[in-house]
């Protein structure tokens, strides 16, 4: 990465992100063509002024106007150009993840070039990017920024902006540790074992076995008669786990909220429905294909004072 490169990221960086290309807050330097072509046009000019030659002098002035047309149709190229995530879903806070997206903007761009922290290549508005980072705080999080430049339309001057993707969602850090406690607690578990038409929500009991999942004992024996058995047939798998804020709030906030979204995570691992109280809410009821709607609760909640 040139130095020039380098200086325009941390300027990028400093101020408030750019989503779109505007052509006025564009970064341009001459290439090394341009910049021979400038030393040219100078001794022409030169030349031109010593000697009198009205010609000369005509041709310095051509090949400067030329110098200032490819300045200005290449910002006029990149305008408008935005990043699009390909597929918007909520990442989790310390995982590597490889962000999808593509270019968007007008019709026809060209020579347009891409440069993230890990590679620089052509690119075009059909081809899907990639980007990886690791978030490393939960909320609303911007992806490290991406360079777009282009050459065009005669390779006599680099155009360029740092641009950033729309803010992503990050939930919080899973703690699959504390999730475990919470999940293995018998008070944890929904002690309700008939359906919503009221019929039992197993087909029969058996003993025990260990390796059975917590979630299929039922807990209304074991209270009554103080015998383990779980419950199996084809309604076995509808009981809900409860992930309670409540039951866990003597944890600090945010370490609370670990312990939620591990609990989401191993019950969605399992193809458990659960219920998700945050605090001071009343207990939503969540299934494994809109576990993401769960997530993002917990991404956006904010911190308790």
């Amino acid at each position: 990465m040139s130095f020039a490169t380098r200086i325009s990221q941390k300027i990028s960086l400093a101020r408030k992100p750019i989503f779109q290309v505007n052509w006025r807050r564009l970064y341009a330097l001459p290439t090394r063509h341009g910049f021979m072509v400038g030393l040219a046009v100078f001794g022409v000019f030169a030349i031109s002024v010593r000697i009198q030659h009205n010609m000369l002098l005509l041709l310095a002035v051509a090949l400067f106007v030329i110098f200032l047309v490819s300045v200005i149709w290449a910002a006029l190229n990149l305008h408008g150009i935005h990043g699009r995530i390909i597929q918007d879903k909520v990442l989790i806070c310390g995982d590597p993840a490889q962000l999808a997206f593509r270019l968007t903007g007008r019709r026809h761009i060209y020579d347009l070039r891409l440069r993230t922290r890990q590679t620089m290549a052509s690119a075009d508005l059909e081809m899907p990017q990639t980007l990886h980072f690791t978030p490393t705080y939960r909320g609303r999080h911007l992806a490290p920024p991406f360079l777009v430049e282009t050459h065009f339309p005669f390779g006599l001057v680099r155009v360029w902006q740092w641009l950033s993707l729309s803010p992503l969602i990050i939930a919080p850090k899973p703690d699959f540790q504390k999730a475990a406690a919470l999940m293995n607690g018998a008070y944890r578990i929904t002690d309700n074992e008939t359906d919503e038409d009221g019929h039992f929500n197993a087909d029969s009991l058996e003993e025990w076995m260990p390796g059975t999942p917590l979630s299929r004992i039922s807990w209304k024996h074991y209270a009554s008669k103080d015998r383990l058995l779980s419950k199996s047939g084809a309604a076995a798998g509808r009981d809900i786990i409860r992930l309670y804020y409540d039951d866990i709030d003597y944890l600090e906030f945010e370490e609370a909220l670990s312990a939620l979204c591990g609990g989401i995570l191993e019950a969605v691992r399992q193809g458990l429905s659960f219920e998700l109280q945050l605090p001071d809410k009343v207990p939503t009821r969540f299934t494994p294909d809109n576990h993401e709607d769960a997530l993002r609760l917990l991404a956006l909640i904010e911190a308790r004072p």
